[in-house]
């Protein structure tokens, strides 16, 4: 059997939707899953302070984070993406959803390189 393989991302972002009450157990969750993992994890501050935990502001987080999972809607998708886009820090976005009383998640992939040309274009 092979050993265990030491995660690509080793530091990982965490961002939740700030007033979502659901957000904290499954940030919690999370946590406790990249940490079994080996993984560092930072939560953005606002995101922490939501549920009583100290965070890093976006600054701090593109600095260290080899990765953001953000916890929510387009809205805090977009919100994180921008602010870590100049950082180069990839983000993946998980959108809890309920259906028929069972919980589903979709997960998106936002590649920040591709969100930076596009900007660039733009500017």
């Amino acid at each position: 059997m092979p050993s265990a393989v030491k995660p690509s991302f080793g530091r990982v972002a965490l961002v939740g939707k700030l007033g979502s009450p659901e957000i904290a157990s499954s940030l919690r969750e999370l946590v406790a899953f990249l940490k079994k993992r080996g993984c560092e994890t930072f939560i953005e501050k606002e995101t922490a302070a939501a549920v009583g935990e100290r965070g890093l502001d976006y600054e701090a987080i593109g600095a260290a984070a080899d990765l953001a999972v953000v916890i929510g809607g387009d809205g805090t998708l977009l919100a994180a993406a921008r602010n870590l886009v100049r950082h180069r820090v990839p983000v993946v976005g998980i959108m809890p959803r309920s259906s028929a009383g069972a919980n589903r998640c979709c997960v998106r992939w936002r590649s920040t390189k591709r969100w930076s040309a596009r900007a660039r274009r733009a500017a």
